[in-house]
């Protein structure tokens, strides 16, 4: 009978380490997905525009925006949101300048804002909010 070589050992558990990096993977972002990303004009952060799928987050199955530094992935899985709420569409994002950020958003009405933060780090933030009429 043959033993297991080194080499062999290593694959092995290369391979349930891949799976298991994989397994956290895909259960820890099924909770939000994607909208988009905005890069600041120095890339310096990124903006990472999410919808939650689920009754986690601060405002379940609602809009979430999160700031991180360039090198961090995923800030929706361990960041708490600079924003959060129910908006009529997607926020509109733009970058006035590096350090000031310029978000709209249409809402229902004041109560569809969970979360609102007015800066981050050295970041300014200016929120430009329209509360529409919804007809059911």
């Amino acid at each position: 009978m043959k033993l297991a070589t080194k080499g062999s050992f290593i694959r092995i558990s290369l391979l349930l380490l891949s799976i298991a990096a994989l397994f956290a993977y895909v259960t820890l972002t099924l909770d939000y997905k994607i909208v988009s990303i905005f890069n600041s004009p120095d890339n310096n952060f990124k903006i990472h525009h999410v919808k939650s799928m689920s009754e986690g987050g601060a405002a379940p199955y609602g809009t979430h925006l999160f700031i991180s530094s360039w090198y961090q992935p995923f800030p929706y899985l361990y960041l708490e949101p600079f924003f959060a709420g129910y908006c009529i569409g997607n926020p509109d994002v733009r970058w006035e300048s590096a350090q000031t950020l310029t978000i709209e958003i249409n809402v229902k009405d004041k109560k569809s804002i969970i979360v609102q933060k007015s800066s981050y780090s050295s970041l300014k933030i200016n929120y430009q909010i329209k509360t529409i009429a919804v007809l059911n």
